[in-house]
């Protein structure tokens, strides 16, 4: 499927969930491979469910369909559903607060450990420092404690 053809068919599925939508957007950022699917709305609880679950559903089912229609490609594209800009405050936030520690490190000259994170955060934090000449990042622990070690290059 052509890029268009799929972000006509990712905006024509949202759009028959009636969900209340103000504005639909979708994008592909080529850079990331990331095609972002941005929603406004001024009725969130429809969206919400328990611990955001709804999202991640649709996000689920999203993003599986865009992994199956471009997997062949080099760079397979991820979906990421950004309701209210919620997403793109939430990364925002994780990079702040890899900025903090990683000048805790480059301060101290030694490895510092991050919280827990899931897989989505932890991928945050490796890309937002991987350009850094003097740290490097490696994931650690296992399950729900899985985090990110930042580590001063000597």
């Amino acid at each position: 499927m052509e890029t268009q053809a799929l972000i006509g068919y990712i905006t024509g599925l949202i759009q028959k969930t009636t969900l209340p939508i103000e504005s639909l957007e979708v994008v592909i950022d080529e850079e990331k491979h990331t095609l972002w699917v941005r929603i406004k709305t001024s009725n969130i609880k429809y969206f919400s469910g328990k611990d955001n679950e709804h999202v991640e559903a649709l996000n689920h089912l999203v993003g599986r369909i865009v992994y199956e229609q471009t997997a062949k490609h080099e760079y397979p594209l991820r979906a990421i559903i950004d309701i209210n800009d919620a997403y793109e405050k939430q990364i925002e936030e994780i990079r702040s607060t890899a900025y903090m520690y990683a000048s805790r490190v480059k301060y101290y000259q030694d490895s510092l450990e991050m919280p827990p994170m899931n897989a989505f955060e932890r991928r945050i934090v490796h890309e937002y420092l991987q350009d850094s000449e003097d740290l490097s990042t490696e994931s650690i622990g296992e399950g729900k404690e899985r985090r990110i070690k930042i580590i001063f290059k000597k």
